[in-house]
């Protein structure tokens, strides 16, 4: 508290100088101190946000990397699927040429077979 001497003016006391010269002086620590801590804050927030925009980046490539997975196996199975059908349709070829020799084969044994009987069969033996 000021005090009073006969002037009527106020004349602030010793203690309470040195009181607001301590109470400055915290002030300043706090202040010191809350800008030491946002220094911290601001680079901690930096260093999330660039691991966040290294994960945004990571996952952009493997998202393209899987695209281009999913794109390239369906090539394949495309492939495959048009070599499948094109071989089918050669096997079949096969098939029905086999079955055109054995009908021809089974038709000329037949044929030599009824032609035998005709002639005599086992009767005309030498």
């Amino acid at each position: 508290m000021p005090s009073t001497d006969g002037s009527h003016q106020m004349v602030p006391r010793r203690s309470d100088a040195m009181m607001d010269a301590h109470r400055l002086s915290l002030l300043e620590k706090d202040v010191l101190a809350h800008a030491q801590s946002l220094s911290a804050i601001t680079v901690h927030v930096s260093d999330v946000k660039q691991a966040v925009d290294r994960l945004l980046i990571d996952k952009a490539v493997q998202d393209e990397a899987d695209k281009n997975l999913r794109e390239r196996l369906e090539r394949i199975e495309t492939s495959i699927r048009d070599q499948t059908k094109e071989f089918n349709s050669k096997l079949a070829s096969i098939y029905k040429l086999a079955w055109w020799f054995c009908t021809v084969f089974g038709g000329a044994i037949i044929i030599a077979f009824v032609n035998f009987l005709l002639k005599g069969g086992l009767n005309n033996l030498p």
